[in-house]
């Protein structure tokens, strides 16, 4: 596994129980027992349609970055739904939403494709500017929506949605130029990397390293530069990745309707949208009791009653979450096994005698 998605498996256990106790507990506390009554009076049928939409919009992300991978030359494994699923789990056990997996797909994706980290980091790179720039989007569209409608009485909804718009679009700008301009992407590098020169020192030579960073780099920015000059695959991506957003808002609303309540699209958007902002908060990992306080909270300042609320919401995160993590965990566990399986099999040749092994580095993940 690369040295940025590695993790320290105990702590991180005992963060996501904490988390996960802790919205037991948020939840008896706002909705109490009639929160747990309406789940149990739920329609299983609609939370299983709720469930498969999460699915087609996890297969959906891996179908834009496929478009990405083959607009690089390379070819797209069959595994790269695994794949997404395994990006997917280890951001959700790691602080801050959408970072923790993202050195996994790369690495992943070299190891089945056996190519160069930065093609793969490229790929993943990309996939994420296509994440950010119709998010901003979607925020302008939001904030609209609330200034023409009778919810921009909510002073307080008002100032957080503008709030986050400024710094999603101040964040989107900043990443978009370091990612597709050489000149700005080396100099933000170079000077976090001058700035780490005491550290980088137990690593050896800083000369030698800014150097090997400096070539990383070259072919990083040759990767994005492939990738961003395809317009085809520019206009592919951007409708992909707004159709994932109108998922995530569809999901919720089946939620409610499997709960036997029907609420509004624009009320859904408004507090998807400040989920997200809330997810890049690095508190506990996958944006644990955060992310469900934030939603129930609004929900309850859009006028929707606690104990529904709070329902719904449990029953989002449980798909979008829970079910999300134990999928993307059983992928991982198989990558790993079955790579585990690769180096037995050519710790040995035809007679049986020992050949070269693999580093251990490279056995599993």
């Amino acid at each position: 596994m690369p040295p940025s998605a590695r993790i320290d498996p105990v702590r991180t256990g005992i963060l996501v129980l904490a988390g996960a106790s802790l919205v037991v507990l948020l939840v008896l506390c706002i909705g109490g027992r009639a929160a747990l009554q309406n789940i149990l009076r739920m329609k299983p049928g609609l939370f299983l349609v709720a469930l498969g939409l999460q699915i087609a919009h996890t297969a959906l992300w891996a179908l834009r970055w496929s478009l990405i991978i083959r607009a690089q030359g390379q070819k797209v494994p069959r595994e790269i739904l695994g794949i997404t699923f395994s990006g997917a789990f280890f951001n959700n056990i790691t602080p801050v939403a959408k970072s923790g997996g993202e050195p996994v797909r790369a690495y992943l994706l070299g190891k089945m494709n056996h190519t160069t980290p930065e093609e793969g980091m490229a790929s993943v790179v990309v996939d994420r500017i296509f994440d950010m720039a119709p998010f901003v989007i979607i925020c302008l569209i939001t904030f609209a929506l609330i200034f023409v409608s009778h919810l921009a009485a909510n002073l307080f909804l008002l100032t957080l949605i503008l709030l986050g718009l400024i710094a999603s679009g101040v964040l989107s700008v900043v990443l978009t130029l370091a990612c597709l301009r050489k000149e700005a992407g080396l100099r933000i590098v170079l000077f976090f990397f001058d700035k780490l020169k005491p550290i980088l020192r137990r690593f050896g030579p800083v000369e030698e390293l800014r150097s090997r960073l400096e070539k990383a780099l070259g072919r990083f920015y040759l990767g994005v530069k492939t990738i961003s000059e395809n317009r085809r695959l520019l206009l592919a991506s951007m409708l992909i990745s707004l159709l994932l957003w109108l998922i995530i808002i569809l999901r919720l609303k089946t939620v409610f309707a499997s709960l036997g309540s029907e609420q509004s699209l624009l009320v859904i958007n408004v507090v998807s949208v400040g989920a997200v902002f809330v997810e890049f908060l690095p508190l506990l990992p996958g944006g644990l009791v955060s992310t469900e306080a934030t939603m129930i909270a609004l929900f309850i300042g859009l006028g929707v009653h606690k104990d529904l609320s709070t329902s719904a919401v449990l029953l989002d995160r449980v798909i979008s979450y829970w079910a999300v993590t134990i999928i993307g965990a059983a992928t991982t566990f198989y990558f790993g096994l079955r790579q585990g399986l690769r180096w037995e099999a050519n710790a040995t040749n035809d007679d049986g005698q020992k050949t070269d092994r693999e580093p251990d580095g490279e056995r599993s993940i």
